[in-house]
C-alpha cells in the first residue's frame, strides 16, 4: 500500500538543498554537525502520512526538534541551529514562521535559524541567521538582533546576522564562497515558491519495505546549549 503523499516535492527538494548547504559550510569550517531532526532520531516517520504521523501523538518536544546541533571541534561550544530556504524575507514569510519557530524556541531554548537566501536585499544568494529565544512570561518569540532584543513581529532584514558572529572561524563573505552559493542556490530555479513547515508533516513515494527499520539514532550527551547574545551596538 502507498501512502498519499502530502508536501510538494518541490518544498522537500528544498529543504534538502538548504540543509545539505548548511552541514558543507559548517562541516568545511571544522565544526562538528550532528543531524537532530524528528527524520534522524525518529527515521520511522519518514514512511508516514500526515494522518498516520497524527495518529502517533508524539510529545510536542520531539516534533519540534530543529535540524542540527552545531558544536566546535572540542565540543566546548554547541548551538541548536534550524534550516530554512527563502526566496527573499517578507512579511508573509514572517507570519508563517512564527507558528513553527515559537513553540521550538519555547521548547529547545535558544535557537539558531539559519536561512539559505536566494535573493537577500536584492544582493543575490547569501547564508543568515536569526537568534531566537522565547519569553515564557508573554508566550511570544523574541529576536536578538544588532539593536538588542525585539518582538519577532517587528523583524526586517537589518536584523539578519552573519554566521561569523556566532562561529569565529567561519566567512561567508569571500568572493570563491558567493560565487558557489550562488551556483548551487540557481539548480532549485525551477522550483516555485517558498517552503513550507518541513518538520510538521512528511511524505513518502515508495511502500513500507519489508526490512526492519534501522533503530533511531540515540541523542548524544552534549555540554549545555550556548545562549544567544546580542551584537554590538552600532555607533552613532
Amino acid at each position: 500500500m502507498k501512502w498519499q503523499i502530502t508536501m510538494k516535492i518541490e518544498s522537500r527538494l528544498k529543504g534538502s538543498l538548504a540543509q545539505a548547504v548548511v552541514k558543507a559550510v559548517f562541516s568545511h569550517w571544522r565544526y562538528r554537525v550532528i543531524p537532530f531532526g524528528i527524520e534522524e532520531t525518529l527515521r520511522e516517520v519518514v514512511t508516514l502520512d500526515k494522518e498516520k504521523y497524527k495518529e502517533l501523538r508524539l510529545p510536542k518536544i520531539i516534533r519540534t526538534m530543529p535540524d542540527y546541533i552545531i558544536a566546535s571541534m572540542d565540543m566546548n561550544s554547541v548551538h541548536l541551529v534550524e534550516v530554512k530556504f527563502r526566496n527573499k524575507w517578507s512579511t508573509l514569510n514572517r507570519k508563517r514562521l512564527f507558528n513553527e519557530l515559537q513553540p521550538q524556541a519555547k521548547h529547545w531554548g535558544a535557537l539558531l535559524v539559519v536561512f539559505v537566501f536566494k535573493n537577500f536585499l536584492d544582493e543575490g544568494a547569501c547564508i543568515k541567521c536569526l537568534s531566537l529565544q522565547s519569553n515564557p512570561k508573554d508566550n511570544y518569540l523574541e529576536v536578538i538582533s544588532s539593536e538588542g532584543t525585539k518582538n519577532w513581529n517587528d523583524v526586517e532584514e537589518k536584523d539578519f546576522r552573519d554566521l561569523s558572529e556566532f562561529f569565529n572561524v567561519l566567512t561567508t563573505d569571500t568572493a570563491d564562497f558567493k560565487k558557489a552559493l550562488k551556483s548551487i542556490v540557481s539548480a532549485e530555479q525551477d522550483l516555485s515558491g517558498d517552503t513550507s513547515d518541513l518538520n510538521s508533516t512528511t511524505l513518502i513515494q515508495s511502500p513500507p519495505s519489508d526490512n526492519a527499520t534501522p533503530p533511531p539514532r540515540p541523542i548524544p550527551k552534549l555540554p549545555p546549549i550556548s545562549r544567544p547574545r546580542p551584537s554590538p551596538a552600532a555607533k552613532s
